[in-house]
């Protein structure tokens, strides 16, 4: 009898514990914004008043961590350009399809759950870099801060 009991605890422990999770809502505004145009080009910072302004939305992730996936997001991390999503202690690590995609372009996105700093890097598919040479080499990077945002109703 007082196994159980303790096994009927335990479940009911372990069902509430999962009632109680919560997904992770993560706002995100874009701080910084480079560029490289192509192999000999220099990476360089482009000021925010010139970034197009789709890349000045405000973003947003809905993360679950203890199923470790990606629950919802806004077009900037859309969980389909990932082959893989990886949750640490420290990072979310968005690991793209590489230059072997079919798509024209590729990205790896690391967010900091520390600093909240989210660096994502998109460049173009191999497909694309033999089929226009002048955009081989090309580079952007786009370091957005990120805050954890409660729920308004």
């Amino acid at each position: 009898m007082k196994r159980f009991i303790l096994i009927f605890i335990s479940l009911i422990l372990a069902l509430n514990g999962n009632a109680n999770a919560e997904n992770i809502t993560i706002n995100c505004d874009l701080k910084k914004f480079f560029s490289k145009k192509n192999y000999v080009s220099k990476k360089i910072q482009i000021p925010l008043s010139q970034v197009d302004a789709t890349y000045k939305n405000k973003e947003f992730i809905i993360l679950d961590f203890d199923k470790k996936k990606v629950i919802s997001a806004s077009a900037f991390i859309w969980p389909d350009d990932y082959k893989e999503i990886v949750f640490s202690d420290e990072y979310v690590v968005f690991k793209g399809f590489g230059p072997e995609t079919k798509s024209y372009f590729y990205k790896d996105s690391v967010l900091n759950r520390y600093t909240g700093e989210l660096r994502s890097v998109t460049q173009p598919s191999k497909s694309v870099a033999e089929s226009r040479p002048e955009d081989a080499g090309y580079e952007s990077e786009q370091i957005y801060q990120c805050v954890k945002t409660e729920k308004k109703f």
